[in-house]
């Protein structure tokens, strides 16, 4: 029951690149990102981990597997993100912004001041 349970309340963490997920119990569950650097043409540009700036990190719990979810900033600020499989998405500004709209100070730092509601 308790297998069927976790699977009806997965959820998405966040956590920033110096963090981790809350908990002890969610050690060594979680498919990580790989430290190796990981590099992919689209769309005729390069996006190459080892030399775009890391933002945060999302950790993503599902019923089966954790798995981690960057999200990246090229040099040239265009952003992608790379999961623990080494996949590549290219996203477009509205879409980092969501990936990064938990943790308010990140995304002043990236995308300037926000006004108070």
């Amino acid at each position: 029951m308790k297998f069927f349970n976790s699977f009806k309340n997965s959820k998405n963490e966040y956590s920033d690149i110096n963090g981790g997920l809350d908990g002890e119990n969610n050690k060594g569950i979680l498919t990580s990102i790989s430290e190796k650097p990981v590099r992919k043409i689209i769309d005729g540009y390069l996006y190459d981990t080892s030399k775009s700036k890391k933002i945060i990190v999302k950790n993503v719990l599902g019923p089966f597997m954790n798995t981690q979810c960057a999200l990246f900033m090229t040099p040239n600020n265009r952003f992608f993100t790379v999961d623990s499989f080494a996949n590549v998405r290219v996203l477009i500004e509205s879409e980092a912004k969501e990936f990064i709209s938990e943790y308010p100070d990140k995304y002043q730092e990236i995308f300037g001041k926000v006004e108070e509601a």
